[in-house]
């Protein structure tokens, strides 16, 4: 109440309408046309975007942007300008299921319908743009839309002081951990094939579970078995053309999908990104008493378990039923254990 009382009346008018707006729009949950909610909120689409993704992170009147100095400037870009980047960024993060924001910005502009020499937001704007896409995206997108797969070394020592190092398949909305594996990253293949496998076991074992109307995009990190992995993606591309498969590929790519999904680590295992191909084990505390193969997919299974259980429990919405070609999906890579 004290910071309603501290608005100049023009920023509690400004407040109130971005406030009824975003109301209005649901956070995109419901019928509204989001340039008719832009347009009550007084703002530019990506403008309105932006406010709407401050708003589910701080519930605050300074997420509604009232305390920002008004520029005497009008913007030069048009809100078609504005409307068509924004439904680019969309497709883009769909298409993409993820990457960095410069990738997506890039893809963006090679999507978006617009007029030939037409004036374009600067860098900085654009980035903004495609970011808060992807967050609105990740924030409300149902469990089996995006799949993730990626490996990385652990905390968890071997007998030779190497990292154990997890393979692990990820829902990428939601963080539910659908399966997991231990293996050896020149044969990364054969790794998420077991935890292919494993997510099946659990999908078979669920029934309770609400899924995402669509399965759009796969994500999956390249082992040092590169070229295979290559005609693992392709293969899956051939099979399921409504899906994008892509390959993460280039420096520090290990680990990344699954810290950017969960964090740096599950349960006890910590991961270690760095020590994926080569370097010793960076065990906690300096314990570098040897797990088995069997222990660490143990322990793996038991923190993924626990990591599930709170997400689960919330009662994710959804479908019955599992989007078309996810189940497929994932039995074309548990039955790949060697490519020719």
């Amino acid at each position: 109440m004290a910071m309603w009382n501290a608005l100049t009346p023009s920023q509690r008018e400004r407040a109130a309408r971005r406030f009824g707006a975003l109301q209005l729009w649901g956070d995109g949950q419901r019928d509204v046309d989001v340039g008719k909610a832009a347009s009550a909120a007084g703002v530019s689409v990506s403008r309105f975007y932006r406010i709407a993704a401050e708003w589910r992170k701080l519930r605050s009147f300074e997420s509604l942007g009232v305390f920002a100095n008004r520029s005497n400037r009008t913007s030069t870009i048009s809100p078609e300008v504005s409307a068509s980047l924004m439904e680019a960024a969309r497709k883009a993060v769909i298409m993409s299921g993820g990457g960095s924001t410069s990738a997506l910005v890039a893809h963006t502009l090679r999507i978006a319908a617009l007029d030939p020499g037409g004036r374009l937001p600067g860098m900085t704007k654009l980035r903004e743009i495609v970011s808060a896409e992807a967050r609105r995206m990740l924030a409300y997108a149902p469990l089996g839309q995006t799949i993730l797969f990626d490996c990385v070394a652990t905390s968890l020592p071997r007998s030779d002081g190497r990292p154990h190092v997890a393979f692990v398949c990820i829902d990428g909305g939601t963080g539910v951990v659908l399966g997991v594996a231990v293996g050896k990253v020149d044969v990364a293949a054969r790794g998420y094939a077991i935890a292919a496998n494993d997510a099946l076991r659990a999908i078979d074992g669920c029934n309770d579970w609400r899924w995402a109307n669509v399965f759009t995009s796969m994500r999956i990190a390249a082992g040092e078995d590169f070229e295979r992995m290559v005609k693992v993606v392709h293969r899956l591309n051939a099979m399921f053309l409504a899906s994008h498969f892509i390959l993460e590929r280039g420096d520090g790519r290990y680990g990344r999908l699954i810290t950017k999904t969960i964090g740096s680590r599950l349960g006890r295992v910590v991961f270690t990104p760095t020590r994926t191909v080569s370097g010793e084990a960076l065990a906690t505390n300096g314990d570098m008493t040897a797990w088995t193969e069997k222990e660490a997919l143990a322990e793996l299974r038991r923190a993924a378990d626990a990591h599930n259980r709170p997400i689960l429990s919330e009662g994710l919405q959804g479908s019955e039923q599992i989007p078309d070609h996810l189940y497929e999906a994932l039995v074309t890579i548990g039955a790949d254990t060697g490519l020719p």
